[in-house]
């Protein structure tokens, strides 16, 4: 991915996966976080109950790193650490994170 610039920048982004990725997610039980440094963004995937992608996203400055942890996540971005607790649903149910 590279930052939007110009018109870029109110279209969005999109995300494009392999043909099986939600497949093997489904059948694995899991999801994944990653950030990007130069969007500035912390991304879940996941899979909706119909078996499609579920992208959820949010604005750091300048992700840095990603931890996980036993009750979640650590994000660290340019001014501050953030603890980002999993959701209980995750735990109960399972997934792997």
């Amino acid at each position: 991915m590279k930052a939007p610039t110009g018109s870029e920048e109110q279209q969005g982004y999109v995300i494009h996966t392999s043909r099986h990725a939600t497949n093997w997610m489904a059948e694995e039980k899991l999801s994944l976080a990653l950030s990007t440094y130069e969007l500035g963004k912390l991304f879940l995937l996941g899979i909706k109950p119909d078996g499609r992608l579920s992208v959820f996203e949010r604005n750091f400055s300048r992700c840095m790193g990603l931890a996980r942890s036993d009750s979640g996540f650590w994000l660290a971005s340019l001014f501050q650490v953030w603890p980002l607790p999993a959701p209980s649903h995750v735990f109960d149910a399972g997934l792997r994170c």
